[in-house]
């Protein structure tokens, strides 16, 4: 089996990704590089703590926690782009599970119900958009995707 690591960060991730390429190495799989066929990809990322933001509706971090960022790398094919929907419905449930939240991205692949329960005052968020800009003369893809009713 082929594996490939992609290392986005400091030293430490640095050192984690060589501790990861010895253990896989020693299950008998090869590394290779991260833009050619593999088994398995590995992106090893960067956290940072942020700090709690109890002013925005829509705060990722209400109280501090750690942040991890991720970047990922898809096919761009139909195929690629379910691949990374499927993925990142995935990952969204995880982090949901332990009361996390996540960024709300460009690539709006979450399921509203997802938003919903990452983002506990989306609907405040709703109610003060429409109370500013009752004729929505301001919405993006984000808007219609998740909080147009």
């Amino acid at each position: 089996m082929r594996f490939a690591i992609a290392t986005l960060g400091c030293k430490v991730n640095q050192y984690d990704s060589a501790l990861i390429e010895s253990r896989l190495g020693s299950l008998g799989m090869v590394r290779g590089d991260f833009n050619q066929p593999a088994d398995v990809y590995v992106v090893n990322t960067c956290t940072v703590t942020d700090r709690a933001d109890a002013e925005s509706l829509l705060a990722y971090a209400p109280v501090t926690r750690i942040a991890a960022v991720m970047s990922f790398s898809q096919l761009m094919t139909p195929a690629g782009e379910v691949g990374m929907m499927r993925m990142t419905e995935e990952l969204i449930d995880r982090i949901v599970s332990i009361e996390g939240a996540f960024y709300l991205p460009y690539r709006l692949h979450a399921c509203r119900d997802q938003v919903a329960k990452a983002y506990p005052k989306a609907d405040e968020f709703v109610a003060k958009k429409r109370q500013y800009d009752p004729h929505l003369l301001f919405r993006n893809a984000l808007w219609e995707t998740y909080f147009a009713a």
